[in-house]
């Protein structure tokens, strides 16, 4: 399907909003996507074009005036607004996932600033792809393997990807239909960044019968199972797990009887309620690590900690607790 038509498709079902944000990079992606935006959405919405310089490189500030001054002609409904990151230090291994983390945290600063419910980013099919490989490669269970949803959240902002059934070269011949420039960041064809090797792949995929569209087709199978197991896990969840404060309580005997992927997930939102930092990003390796230690001394079970939290039985042996490590 074109830009346009998937935008359209995408907000057939959604209320009309006051506001939106999107993240526009000046790259081929976001360009198309916020153009395809502001002419699908209704006059009366206030659209916010967000570009954020990293401060990695010193052509980023030229990219962000250049968005501005190409987004600027769009309408009198269209802001541009550039964002400043100044604590990344590009000698880091894990600058991109550094990077990322900081643009999050701008971008989600800026919709709380401006009454903003919700945040457009221009991932695409092939981004799609790339995830599924990096996060195969890397150990992911279902969910990880289910990779991005069109409709997601970060913190309480939701989060918009319209164009993940949309190629990059659909993108860019979007721009070109309706002569709309944009920037190529050079990082994008380093080799330094896995991301960009697995994007290398693909003609040697596809050269083995794994289309685009097939591997879509496969995290979308995915993506369904995870609902279904989501939808077991939110009713063990409310059985089952009592939360007060810092102090998170799962029925034992319960526990020990469901199914590994629903114990898991319930660990990892016990460990999220009661503060832990690292509860949510806690790797799933981890995780299962835990569940086997558990499962493996059951009653002799003591204690463990993860992600800044202690995990212990009660002193009747019911409850499986979660309380954050310090008690603080």
């Amino acid at each position: 399907m074109s830009v346009l038509k998937d935008i359209k498709s995408f907000l057939k079902d959604k209320t009309p909003l006051a506001s939106i944000a999107i993240a526009v990079s000046g790259g081929g992606d976001s360009m198309a996507l916020a153009h395809g935006l502001v002419k699908a959405l209704p006059k009366t919405c206030a659209v916010h074009i967000v570009t954020v310089d990293h401060g990695l490189r010193p052509a980023a500030k030229d990219e962000a005036e250049f968005v501005k001054k190409i987004v600027s002609q769009w309408g009198e409904n269209v802001i541009h607004e550039t964002l400043t990151c100044k604590t990344l230090k590009g000698a880091s291994s894990k600058i991109q996932e550094q990077a990322r983390a900081a643009r999050y945290d701008l971008l989600y600063k800026y919709c709380k600033a401006h009454e903003i419910q919700a945040l457009a980013l221009g991932h695409h099919l092939d981004d799609q792809m790339e995830t599924f490989f990096m996060r195969l490669s890397g150990g992911s269970g279902l969910k990880g393997l289910g990779c991005m949803r069109a409709l997601s959240a970060y913190r309480d902002l939701i989060l918009w990807r319209p164009l993940l059934n949309v190629s990059h070269e659909d993108c860019l011949s979007y721009c070109k239909d309706h002569d709309i420039p944009w920037v190529e960041d050079p990082s994008n064809k380093d080799e330094g960044y896995e991301r960009v090797r697995w994007r290398n792949l693909w003609p040697h995929f596809e050269a083995e019968g794994l289309s685009r569209a097939r591997l879509q087709q496969t995290i979308t199978r995915l993506q369904g199972a995870q609902e279904v197991l989501e939808g077991a896990f939110e009713a063990a969840w409310a059985t089952y797990a009592t939360c007060k404060g810092r102090l998170c309580q799962i029925n034992f005997d319960a526990f020990l009887s469901l199914p590994m992927a629903t114990a898991l997930d319930m660990m990892r939102r016990a460990l999220v309620h009661v503060g832990s930092e690292k509860g949510e990003a806690a790797r799933l390796q981890k995780l299962e690590n835990l569940y086997c230690d558990i499962m493996d001394k059951q009653s002799s079970f003591k204690t463990k900690t993860l992600g800044g939290c202690l995990i212990s039985l009660s002193k009747d042996r019911k409850k499986l607790c979660f309380e954050k490590e310090g008690g603080k």
